[in-house]
């Protein structure tokens, strides 16, 4: 989940320079829509893509609502995806109620012994999932026309125009893509963990945490990153605190990621080399 969300985290800032702190709104939105479908009677082959495609509407939206608000400060528009943020889960507490959502998972109900573990199809399911779409985020920045254009109009949006690239194309390109992450995510997870309106933000900044430590720029960083994230509250909540998990996990891990990054910068601002 993390690593998704971080790799969604990734997509926008490399685009457009935007932290989207809505980005864990998407992943809200396609768990309990796709929930409420199957709930009705609707086949999860048909409710899922249904689920990832209002997660990609979304993003785009929030692009198009941000493409001429780019040359404000970073702050102001970090409160604008805020904004966004909390809109989305007064809007999902009215429509949906306060109850947690989840379905049957894609991969069916079973488990997989391996030297006296037990491990559950529908988690090998997430890893897998995670990992492809890791490799191939990777390979589509690396290799790819568009990878590169992207990475061109994050750095220099006036040369990318000049040089014949469309900008805003791009930038909603690359926020509908966070959101089909963050969708294709709800769709493995949800089954495993149920989801309610107010678990984007949290999901969000433990995301940001895996996405903080490549840069939010680097997508194998942010996958590695992720899974570490998700270890390790899971290993505190099981031998140490489950209630103090995330709150403890998610302020040591940001404090070390600021920490680390902080060494490459000198007083004024200015960047090592």
């Amino acid at each position: 989940m993390f690593a998704l969300l971080g790799l969604g985290l990734v997509l926008c800032y490399r685009s457009s320079r935007v932290v989207n702190l809505a980005q864990g709104e998407t992943f809200m939105a396609t768990g309990m829509l796709t929930a409420k479908l199957t709930a009705f009677g609707v086949p999860l082959a048909l409710a899922a893509p249904a689920g990832i495609a209002f997660a990609v509407v979304l993003s785009i939206c929030l692009a198009l609502a941000l493409q001429r608000r780019l040359h404000w400060p970073v702050q102001r528009l970090i409160i604008v995806t805020v904004g966004a943020a909390l809109f989305a889960e007064g809007v999902a507490s009215v429509v949906m109620g306060a109850d947690a959502y989840s379905f049957r998972p894609p991969a069916g109900r079973g488990t997989l012994h391996i030297a006296g573990a037990a491990i559950a199809h529908e988690v090998l399911l997430v890893i897998a999932v995670g990992v492809v779409l890791a490799i191939g985020l990777m390979a589509f920045f690396r290799r790819t026309v568009i990878g590169h254009a992207l990475a061109a109009v994050a750095e220099k949006p006036a040369t990318a125009s000049t040089l014949g690239i469309n900008v805003n194309a791009m930038r909603v390109f690359a926020f509908g893509l966070a959101g089909l992450l963050s969708g294709i995510a709800a769709i493995v997870l949800v089954p495993i963990s149920p989801v309610n309106f107010n678990v984007g933000l949290s999901l969000t900044l433990s995301a940001y945490v895996a996405a903080a430590a490549g840069n939010l720029l680097n997508p194998g960083v942010t996958c590695v990153a992720g899974f570490g994230v998700g270890l390790t509250e899971s290993f505190f909540g099981a031998y140490v605190n489950q209630l103090l998990a995330e709150p403890v996990v998610l302020g040591v891990l940001l404090i070390v990621v600021v920490s680390v990054l902080s060494r490459r910068v000198r007083f004024g601002g200015a960047v090592r080399a």
